[in-house]
């Protein structure tokens, strides 16, 4: 700082801090006061005190004109601790100035205050040293006192020395100029400000108590500064309660050696009668330690706990008892809530990546240590590993700062962990770091956008139910109550938490984000049953834990087990109970006991024999445990079916290479004749799982076969070639859960089964390998390590590895939904002409374990394509209209006749808003048996009676049971982003669907009128909107489709055929070959398309050109 302003400022502060006060203070509101001169001094031990600082300050903005020179006036007044950037600023500043400079202010763009203090010294402070500590400034601040400059403060807070240019017995003006960056959260002198004397020269810098459990003894170490004389010096160490009750008093007498920097001295002192801080037992004491000898009297407090923490690359543990981690993500400025992880069960809190330089991190870090400290609650810190050497000598301070609260364990890093005493240990694999363990995290991470997409993602878990729930949520009222979000995270927390409790060897990377803020919400409710620390639940036999086998044919022998740990911290006895119900009855009955150690995991077996039935029967399997004062109860359901008969009079026709499929009809009681290639009307032809994808010859056309009324179907071949030739967009990977469609339920390829019996099948698909399964869930490792403890994980308890993305377009009506917004279907029919195609793409051969809903449902659909006949319904569309509503039926590569008149004959009319013609003309057209399909119009007056009001809509979760609306789905149906919207309100036919749909029927002809408009929605640019209007396209193509309009692409899928049939003619003779695998299936990269662009093809199932 230059000298000439040095010179100016020295005068300044000397002369007009009381005449700059008497002219500003007046603008303080009415009943606030100044308590500058009248501050009170507080007596910490014999040889110090404090006197607090906070309050009312003068505050100045740091403009251009005062960034170095400070005026006489235009001061305001600021509370202190406080920012100006908070949302309650307001509060904070108390009163601005009268000059223009604060009628302009933007308080957003401020980076540079002044603030100004004055304090009178006492006469008793001439033989002490002064400082002035900030427990926190956002960001820098220079301080000066009496115009002398006298140091910088970063954040993290810190002190000064005021000794020499302090003013004894007058009034000191205190000067801080603050900056902060211009995306600070907060600004200004958001600590507390104090100031604090002790001795002069020689004093005690700091101590640190360090309880030894094993040896029921505890060291005190303390820092000494400036010795002035070698000899002895007598340490009296007193320990009270925090009634301030002495509790034990100590003296000790050792000699040291002058020092005039710092040294350390260290105590040690037998353990009397002292309460240990523990998990849950916060027992804090004082410590009032006194050093006196030759030039040497000071006197320090300390508050601490007792306790001592270490681990031996296992285990943890706390005060030499082991110590289960059931760790729980804190974010330090929610530091009240760790009092409610406490009561859910959570045994240590993790500050994840903490950010020295972060000041949201260090704004509330004393106040989550004081309350943690309060309610016996560890925490530990995990240190960021690019930022470890730039914070080496940040993070000793602050562990400096730290160390005697006992709810601080340590710092942590994947790289190193950095030791109290002064070393880093290099750690070359995070396994061996004792914090490895899973991790729960109080929140859910979202922005606006995911939280739009909630429901959608939901129903990836709970199918068409996360719509119908949330669809008249209040939008006033907080996400987490929403019952897609309140169940996820419930259904998640019971599955991976729980299982991952068995884990040693996860990593603080698998956690599961869970909110604790409504004590009778769903999510609190089932983590405190998950997390609770003893804790027992049904799981698959032991050396397979996470199968989840729940069909069974009566005779089955089933297998499961109890997974049973003890995370408490005391061995305890158990005794418990198997029984198993089928049909209500009793079929089995088990009693066990035995004892368990902390962080001991056991493994209970269950073996039973399912009964036969008569026909299908629920079963449920019931746990009991009492174990010490936990009483556990755990069930788990499942479906008893009755044998499928083995001998079929019906014949069906096989294409089948790998001879999978083959199996498993045979098996079946299906009697199988080798497909020669020509066409037929009397057999169903089954083409194999990977018949087509594996490079063999084709003996016919499948064309053909369908061309004449054949029925065919295509199981599941490598989902590259399905891509490649039939232009469908594959999901590859394991899925786990399908539902039928709201539309499809009574298709009779679904007959007898049930929504529940699409999820978890018994054994593993085999289409593709176990590796390329994906776990469908937030853990994408494939590291084998993982297998034993993922719950959903690769091909175990798969349903389809390579279900396929709904086409918008091609006539396909799928049968099956699933994935995040429903928009996967593994199971989906098309007609070609007379014939009719069932594709499926489920896990149905070859995956080790019998199960018989997949038995069923390949007995349904052979049953289903076996009784559909030629298909000789006219497959044709008639349109009238404008060019818009042309745009959109060659959008959906439909093909139409366009007509201008109404004919003559019954027909299929397609009519947009431009249509006109005279109720009398309308009706008469349905009175011969014609039909009519009203595209969405914008107007009030419709045709037919009907009338419509354009208002804001969601959509609608309710179908109507019309036929022609098989195949589509709620999710279509509901608008992810309300819209503007002509929707039906009345007329002389049914409205349903919310006003979207409408029908109008006499005895011979039918209306319908479909207000599904795609170019009204989703034109915001946002995902959810892009969401909403493929939804609306698929709605209008499926619906057309069903009431008889062919497909474009039906001519351009099959050229694929002919290399195929060539093959064959070169290779009659046909091998049995392995499965292709995902990965090594060849791929033609000129036939492949880019799925991420809006406009890709394939999305809307139009083969790639």
């Amino acid at each position: 700082m230059p000298q000439r302003f040095i010179k100016f400022l020295t005068c300044y502060c000397i002369l007009l801090p009381l005449a700059c006060l008497a002219s500003e203070k007046d603008i303080l509101p009415p009943g606030v006061s100044l308590n500058w001169g009248n501050e009170t001094e507080e007596v910490i031990s014999q040889t110090r005190s404090k006197m607090a600082l906070d309050g009312l300050w003068q505050f100045l903005p740091a403009t251009t004109e005062f960034a170095t020179e400070l005026p006489s006036s235009g001061w305001g007044y600021i509370q202190v601790p406080g920012s100006w950037m908070r949302e309650n600023s307001a509060t904070f500043v108390r009163a601005p100035g009268r000059t223009p400079l604060w009628h302009a202010m933007d308080w957003n763009r401020l980076t540079s205050v002044w603030y100004q203090r004055i304090f009178v010294a006492p006469q008793k402070w001439g033989n002490k040293s002064v400082s002035v500590k900030f427990d926190r400034i956002a960001d820098n601040a220079d301080v000066s006192l009496n115009g002398y400059p006298l140091g910088k403060i970063t954040r993290l807070g810190g002190e000064v020395d005021l000794t020499n240019v302090l003013r004894i017995g007058q009034s000191n003006v205190l000067q801080v100029l603050v900056s902060s960056a211009p995306n600070s959260y907060e600004r200004g002198l958001v600590g507390e400000v104090n100031l604090f004397t002790r001795p002069k020269d020689a004093y005690i810098e700091g101590v640190w108590v360090r309880p030894d459990t094993t040896e029921k003894s505890f060291e005190v170490a303390v820092d000494l500064a400036g010795v002035p004389k070698s000899g002895p010096l007598t340490f009296t160490v007193d320990v009270k309660k925090p009634d301030g009750t002495l509790a034990n008093s100590y003296s000790q007498v050792i000699s040291v050696d002058a020092n005039s920097e710092s040294q350390s001295i260290t105590l040690r002192f037998p353990w009397e009668d002292i309460d240990l801080w523990d998990y849950s037992s916060p027992n804090l004491y004082r410590m009032d330690i006194t050093v006196r000898g030759v030039g040497f009297f000071d006197s320090f407090r300390q508050s601490f706990g007792f306790r001592e923490y270490h681990f031996d690359r296992a285990s943890w543990f706390l005060n030499d008892h082991p110590f289960p981690l059931r760790a729980v993500m804190v974010q330090v400025h929610n530091y009240t809530k760790v009092h409610d992880y406490l009561n859910a069960g959570f045994s240590v809190g993790l500050i994840p990546q903490f950010d020295i330089e972060d000041p949201d991190n260090m704004a509330d870090l004393e106040n989550l240590l004081n309350l943690a400290d309060s309610i016996g609650f560890p925490l530990v810190f995990e240190v960021p590993d690019n930022k470890i050497d730039h914070w080496s000598k940040k993070v000793t301070q602050l562990w400096k700062k730290l160390r005697n609260h006992p709810s601080f364990m340590l710092f942590y890093s994947q790289e190193i962990i950095p030791h109290p005493d002064g070393f880093t240990e290099p750690i070359t694999q995070f396994e061996m770091i004792p914090m490895s363990t899973p991790v729960v995290a109080p929140y859910l991470l979202v922005n606006k956008e995911d939280v739009e997409q909630l429901t959608e993602y939901a129903a990836r878990y709970f199918g068409s139910k996360s719509f119908v729930y949330d669809f008249d949520f209040p939008p006033e009222k907080p996400f987490t109550d929403r019952y897609s979000y309140q169940y996820l995270q419930s259904y998640c927390l019971d599955l991976t938490w729980r299982l991952s409790r068995l884990a040693s060897n996860l990593t603080s990377g698998f956690m599961w984000k869970v909110a604790l803020d409504d004590k009778n919400a769903l999510i609190y409710k089932t983590l405190k049953r998950a997390n609770r620390p003893i804790a027992a639940w049904i799981s698959g036999p032991k050396d397979n834990l996470v199968s989840r086998d729940h069909h069974f044919y009566g005779g089955t022998v089933v297998d499961k087990c109890a997974s049973f740990i003890n995370q408490s911290f005391e061995p305890v006895d158990y005794e418990g109970h198997w029984q198993v119900k089928v049909a209500q009855n009793v079929v089995y009955e088990e009693s066990f006991s035995g004892h368990i150690n902390v962080n001991e995991v056991v493994f209970l077996p269950l073996q039973f024999t399912i009964p036969e039935v008569g026909q299908r029967t629920d079963g449920d399997v019931k746990l009991e445990i009492k174990a010490g004062n936990e009483s556990i109860i755990d069930q788990f359901t499942f479906e008893v079916f009755p044998a499928t008969p083995t001998q079929r009079s019906k014949a069906v026709f096989l294409f089948d290479p790998e001879g999978d499929s083959k199996a498993l009809l045979e098996r079946l009681g299906f009697r199988v004749i080798d497909w020669t290639g020509k066409p037929s009307l009397s057999n169903v032809l089954v083409i194999g799982r990977n018949a087509l994808s594996n490079g063999e010859g084709l003996p016919g056309s499948i064309r053909e076969f369908l061309s004449v009324g054949g029925r065919v179907l295509l199981l599941t071949q490598n989902p590259d070639w399905l891509t490649r030739n039939f232009s469908l967009e594959i999901i590859k990977g394991a899925k786990h859960r399908f539902w039928p469609i709201v539309t499809q339920k009574k298709h009779p390829a679904l007959r007898d089964l049930e929504d529940k019996d699409f999820s978890f099948w018994n054994g593993r698909g085999a289409l593709l390998e176990n590796e390329q399964g994906n776990t469908d869930i937030w853990l994408e490792s494939n590291d084998s390590d993982f297998l034993p403890w993922v719950w959903q994980y690769g091909n175990l308890g798969s349903v389809s590895s390579a279900p396929i993305f709904k086409p918008v377009v091609g006539g396909w009506v799928p049968v099956i939904e699933g994935g995040e917004n429903l928009v996967w279907t593994p199971l989906l029919e098309k007609h070609f002409g007379k014939g009719l195609m069932l594709l499926c793409t489920l896990d149905l051969e070859n995956r080790g374990k019998t199960d018989p809903v997949v038995d069923r449902l390949m007995v349904n659909m052979v049953d289903y394509l076996d009784s559909q006949k030629e298909d000789t319904r006219p497959r044709n569309i008639y349109y009238i209209g404008g060019r818009e509503g042309q745009k959109l039926l060659d959008h959906l590569s439909l093909k139409y006749v366009p007509l201008n008149r109404l004919p003559s004959m019954p027909a299929i009319i397609v009519a947009d808003e431009t249509f006109e013609a005279s109720e009398k003309a309308i009706n008469g057209f349905l009175d011969i048996g014609g039909q009519f399909v009203f595209l969405a119009r914008k107007s009030t007056q419709l045709p037919l009676g009907f009338v419509a009001k354009q208002e804001l809509s969601k959509g609608a979760w309710q179908l109507p049971a019309w036929p022609d609306l098989k195949g589509i789905s709620i999710a279509d149906f509901c608008l992810a982003v309300p819209e503007e919207l002509f929707v039906l309100q009345s007329g002389s036919g049914k409205i349903a669907a919310n006003g979207l749909l409408g029908l109008y029927a006499n005895r011979t002809g039918r209306g319908y009128f479909i207000q599904i408009d795609p170019q009204a929605v989703g034109n915001k640019g946002n995902q959810n909107g892009l969401r909403d209007k493929l939804g609306f396209y698929r709605i209008l193509s499926l619906f057309l489709t069903n009431v008889g309009a062919p497909s474009l692409t039906d001519d351009r899928m099959w050229g694929w055929e002919i290399g195929a049939l060539e093959r064959q003619k070169e290779s009659p003779t046909q091998e049995t070959r392995a499965p292709i695998s995902a990965e090594s299936a060849p791929v033609d990269e000129k036939q492949m398309y880019d799925y991420s662009r809006q406009d890709n093809p394939t999305r809307l199932g139009v083969p790639a050109r």
